[in-house]
């Protein structure tokens, strides 16, 4: 049987995937192919029981790290069973945790959502306000203490996407030894950009009543690749880039971030201001 002893658990949108991309191109590191099974957060992957997740690690291959990277597993507020069923299945794993400046991050999920099956249709003050995952997943230490309640410290590594970004052969180096495999070993183009959300199209006001039609889904992923594109051209549209912060909406997401990121930075040796984030405004 083999299970992982490892997982990358979050953030999401703080270069998760390509850390696990860079992960994967280990000689002695496995990484599922998805990147993201969503086992112990989605109910109904859940539900396909262990013995479908373990099928996943069949090419491990004897690597001594075996792991995923799901970061649904620290959205607590939408995936609340996730930290205690990974603590009862995998007790030994190790953890690790990538954060990124949370008003970044909140922009680029913003932006994820609204490009991705058009999951968004408000603008950014509005979502932040009504849409609590957006908030909650920037909550860093509240997401990490709850896998904290049954992971010692010395097995959950936090890394920061601001590092990564600096020197991500060095962020790598303290991964692999970390995990327990050759600390030595570069990777290819680490310094590559991957999985960029710097652009992208969302849906029109066609594009939206359509996607609520019964079979909407099938019929698409059924077209041929140049019809399917051909539609996208017409049903979606270039994304105006990174929204901007306005002044009110900046106070209201930093007022509810600021004791929970302070006390983060400061267990993990960052300076207060390390994001360049007035936490007092």
């Amino acid at each position: 049987m083999t299970l992982p002893n490892y997982l990358v658990i979050g953030a999401q949108k703080s270069a998760t995937s390509s850390v696990c991309d860079l992960l994967a191109g280990h000689p002695e590191v496995f990484m599922t192919d998805p990147k993201e099974p969503y086992f112990f957060s989605h109910d109904e992957v859940w539900s396909k029981g262990l013995g479908w997740y373990e099928s996943l690690f069949e090419g491990a291959d004897g690597c001594p790290a075996v792991g995923e990277g799901s970061t649904t597993y620290t959205q607590q507020s939408m995936y609340p069973n996730a930290p205690a069923r990974v603590a009862e299945h995998l007790p030994g794993a190790k953890l690790v945790y990538i954060v990124r400046n949370p008003l970044e991050r909140i922009q680029s999920a913003w932006m994820h959502y609204r490009t991705k099956g058009g999951r968004e249709t408000r603008p950014l003050a509005q979502a932040v306000r009504e849409g609590a995952e957006y908030i909650d997943f920037s909550l860093y230490r509240k997401q990490i203490d709850l896998y904290r309640a049954n992971y010692s410290d010395d097995r959950i590594l936090v890394l920061f996407f601001e590092d990564f970004k600096q020197d991500p052969n060095a962020v790598m180096r303290r991964l692999f030894g970390f995990l327990g495999v050759d600390p030595g070993f570069e990777p290819t183009d680490a310094d590559k950009p991957r999985h960029v959300s710097a652009s992208g199209r969302e849906d029109t006001p066609l594009l939206r009543p359509l996607r609520a039609l019964p079979g909407f889904g099938a019929l698409r992923d059924h077209m041929p690749k140049g019809v399917r594109e051909s539609f996208r051209r017409v049903l979606k549209k270039p994304l105006d880039g990174r929204p901007e912060w306005d002044d009110e909406t900046r106070r209201y997401v930093i007022e509810r971030l600021a004791d929970d990121n302070r006390e983060f930075l400061a267990r993990y040796g960052k300076p207060d201001d390390y994001w360049g984030i007035d936490w007092s405004v």
